[in-house]
Parts: C-alpha cells; structure tokens; sequence
C-alpha cells in the first residue's frame, strides 16, 4: 500500500512505505481531538514496545486541518508516541481515496503491503499479535 499525505511532524513532504517491512504494519488514522483515537495510545505504545520493528510497527496519519497542526504536535509529544507521524491536512487522500470517515479507523497490513484488517480494535489486535508473532522486546 503507498500513500501520500500531505507531510510529516517535521513538514516534510511524505510518502508512506513499509521501510522496516514489519511482518504487519498498522496503518492509524486519527486527529488530535478525537478522544476514541487518544484512548487506544497506551495500548499501542504497549504493543510497540513489546514487538520487533521487523515483526510489528504502527504508523499513523491524522486528519487534522492547518490551524490544528499545533495541537497535533502537541497531542504527538505530550503522549511520546514513537512511531512514525504523517499529516493529511486537506483529508482528500483519507476520506477521499480511503474513504474513511469515522475515527479512530485502521488497516492491519502483511509484510506486502495487503490490508488484512481493517478496523481491528486494541483488544483484537492484542489476540492477533500474541497468537501470530512471538513477543521479543527490540
């Protein structure tokens, strides 16, 4: 799967790939006041601290318009979240292209890039991460 949001944290231009080819990637779309979204850190900063970044790894893109850029560098440092942060300001390539229009969305992809899942919640994906790769710390 390649996508292009529109940037990075750092305002970069971005282009999604799969750099570590994890074995399952979660692609999380999200913004910064969606409390739903905020609620399922813990838990995924628990799973990303538990797996290789060759057997899993998270990636999320948000939806938050320009003038709320500042609070979603600010939600992204205030709960230390590791993974890589990309931005679709305009929310064409997100509810456009992907047509997700509910929040918090995801997909759970292979190591090819194949949507295996989609909207999996942390409960599930816990399940399918203990059953599916062997828990390493990195």
């Amino acid at each position: 799967m390649l996508v292009t949001p529109s940037g990075t944290v750092d305002d970069k231009p971005a282009q999604l790939t799969n750099p570590q080819k994890a074995r399952y990637t979660l692609v999380d779309f999200w913004f910064s006041r969606c409390g739903a979204c905020i609620d399922q850190f813990p838990t995924l900063k628990t799973l990303f601290s538990q797996y290789r970044r060759t057997d899993f790894n998270v990636v999320q893109i948000s939806i938050d318009k320009k003038a709320e850029v500042p609070l979603w560098k600010k939600t992204i440092q205030q709960h230390a979240l590791p993974w890589l942060q990309y931005l679709d300001e305009s929310g064409k390539f997100t509810s456009g292209t992907l047509a997700i229009n509910a929040f918090p969305s995801n997909f759970l992809l292979d190591q090819q890039g194949k949507i295996i899942r989609r909207d999996v919640r942390m409960d599930e994906l816990t399940k399918f991460l203990a059953g599916n790769v062997p828990t390493s710390v990195r």
